[in-house]
């Protein structure tokens, strides 16, 4: 007597198979992730927008001699992301304030999550600008352009908030940059880690968190910060320090009068 062959699958079989499927699920989840591939159609759009705004500005400087002032490309007399810094307004075309930009553009751009980010322009002189810096904010955190711009933590932008990471600049300049960073170490406090978020990246006590940041109050907005206490050094610029004594110790703080010393509490900037 013949004995029936057994058709159905072993458990390795159906493992494989259900192993499989997880990993193709897995892939199309992530390359069909719905608010990466916005954010990336975003940022292409602002990119594109921002380059070809560039252009119009240098055709603009060749026949005046001057970048666009203020009240020629903003809706606005003055930015509410750098409330300390006179010389910036935001852009956007769409907004029914906008004055008109022709014949050099149709229309003005817009960054396509106006209202809640708008395009940031910055100019030296209010009168007859000789350089520009336009800012944005991109989506897509691990673009190789904000790395390439020296943005990285949304470090380019006017001092001392920053907050933008991809600019458009005229041949003569570059995106504004802090010239210290600041990291939430293993110690769970913010302290200054280097002279830009490449050298921070090496700093180990910086490495546990991986937080950092372009200013040290945004740093201790996010965490929650002990005290920190700084002083006027000798060379006019100031130092951080964890306790008063430490300061003086250094050796570095400028002396007010003999024996006293201006020992701050707060964010130097």
């Amino acid at each position: 007597m013949e004995l029936k062959k057994n058709s159905g699958f072993t458990l390795l079989e159906i493992l494989i198979v259900v192993s499989l499927l997880a990993i193709i699920a897995a892939a199309i989840i992530v390359f069909l992730n719905p608010m990466l591939q916005i954010n990336k159609a975003q940022d292409s759009r602002k990119k594109s927008d921002l380059n070809v705004l560039k252009k119009s500005f240098e055709d603009y400087y060749n026949d005046k001699n001057c970048y666009p002032t203020l009240e020629k490309v903003c809706y606005n007399a003055k930015s509410q992301y750098a409330p300390n810094e006179a010389k910036t307004c935001n852009i956007c075309g769409s907004n029914p304030l906008s004055p008109s930009f022709t014949p050099y553009m149709t229309a003005l751009p817009c960054d396509p999550e106006s209202p809640k980010k708008e395009f940031l322009y910055q100019v030296d002189d209010l009168t007859c600008p000789k350089w520009f810096k336009v800012y944005s904010e991109l989506g897509y955190k691990i673009d190789p352009i904000i790395s390439e711009l020296g943005c990285s933590s949304e470090s380019c932008g006017p001092k001392p908030d920053y907050g933008f990471d991809f600019a458009v600049t005229s041949p003569n300049t570059e995106p504004e940059k802090p010239s210290v960073f600041y990291c939430f170490n293993d110690g769970k406090n913010c302290n200054s880690c280097g002279a830009s978020y490449e050298l921070c990246l090496t700093v180990l006590s910086c490495k546990v968190y991986k937080k950092y940041y372009p200013n040290l109050s945004k740093c201790c907005e996010d965490n929650t910060c002990a005290t920190i206490y700084h002083c006027i050094t000798t060379d006019g610029g100031c130092r951080q320090c964890s306790i008063p004594s430490e300061c003086i110790v250094s050796g570095q703080c400028k002396e007010k009068s003999p024996g006293k010393y201006d020992i701050l509490s707060g964010a130097c900037q």
